[in-house]
């Protein structure tokens, strides 16, 4: 690190690289070193946004630069284990695009190789980082909706088709990593998961998966591609209250709804079988305005100058 900031260079401006850029050359102690693309458009519109930033479509390049402390990789996500384990051969710390591979060898094999390196390996997982989130964990934290037994998501729209990667990777990586950080259940006991390929022959653009764990907890998630509007939506149901999270709203994203079904009277028959409704206050809490990228930029530098643990290490073991 030259004057305690992290030389970083990123791989892949196309869809998401832009914004990774942007955040990395707006903290004071991060430096975009390099871009690296295999498209000279991209390079191109990489010299006109950012002029200081060195372009190059060598990765070898880039590895083989002391002056690089960290590799942020936004390409698609097959090449995504080959060149992790590339960075991290070279000692650099490693920041990739959800998801981290496209297999659980691959992933296993890339955390493990960071680990014995005592590297920081960050995915991006967004969603963690943004106030709404954190806003949420602390409801749930504070014991405002009890014990949750059911939650469901959403992640809808008219997605970017892809010929090599289905919504499951596109979009599901986000709906469990939000269930994960927020619940922390565990791994599930059973998953019931069906898909379908409308567009793309043998790529599904739509899926629905539902899943149970021990304790009771049930976790339902439905993405597509195919859907005409745009929903991302979250549903947490608990034992006291229920959250609802809107991410379309532009404000009011979450309602908190003291609203439950109740059993009156403990029944042995049928006949005997009551059950009570509860309707209370709905609040909406004031979230914080940050941009959770840039919230993602800071704490992945902060870990690379720190080796403290990543809020993805964090939530796996709340």
């Amino acid at each position: 690190m030259t004057n305690g900031r992290v030389g970083c260079a990123l791989v892949g401006f196309g869809y998401w690289g832009p914004n990774l850029a942007r955040n990395v050359q707006s903290h004071a102690d991060a430096e975009l070193l390099y871009v690296c693309d295999l498209d000279p458009a991209e390079l191109d519109h990489v010299r006109e946004l950012h002029p200081g930033v060195a372009t190059t479509h060598s990765y070898d390049e880039i590895l083989a630069d002391p002056a690089v402390d960290a590799v942020l990789i936004a390409t698609p996500p097959p090449s995504h284990a080959a060149l992790g384990l590339a960075a991290i051969a070279a000692d650099k710390h490693l920041f990739v695009e959800k998801p981290l591979a496209t297999s659980l060898s691959d992933a296993l094999e890339l955390a493990g190789a960071a680990y014995r390196s005592a590297l920081t390996l960050m995915v991006g997982h967004t969603f963690l980082c943004s106030p709404a989130i954190s806003k949420i964990r602390q409801l749930i934290d504070h014991g405002e909706v009890g014990e949750i037994v059911h939650v469901s998501s959403s992640r809808l729209s008219l997605g970017l088709f892809q010929q090599d990667l289905n919504v499951v990777w596109d979009l599901m990586p986000c709906d469990f990593s939000i269930v994960q950080n927020l619940v922390d259940p565990g791994h599930p006991e059973r998953v019931v998961a069906a898909g379908s390929s409308h567009m793309v022959p043998g790529v599904e653009d739509t899926v629905n998966a539902y899943l149970e764990y021990d304790g009771g907890l049930t976790v339902e998630v439905r993405v597509s591609w195919t859907y005409p509007l745009k929903v991302r939506d979250l549903t947490i149901i608990g034992t006291r209250k229920m959250i609802v999270f809107d991410d379309t709203q532009p404000i009011d994203k979450i309602r908190v709804v003291d609203r439950r079904l109740e059993v009156a009277h403990p029944s042995i028959s049928l006949g005997e079988f009551h059950m009570s409704y509860r309707y209370g206050d709905t609040f909406m809490p004031l979230l914080e305005n940050t941009e959770p990228l840039a919230t993602e930029i800071a704490d992945f530098v902060h870990c690379v100058q720190t080796g403290a643990p990543t809020v993805a290490e964090i939530s796996s073991v709340r």
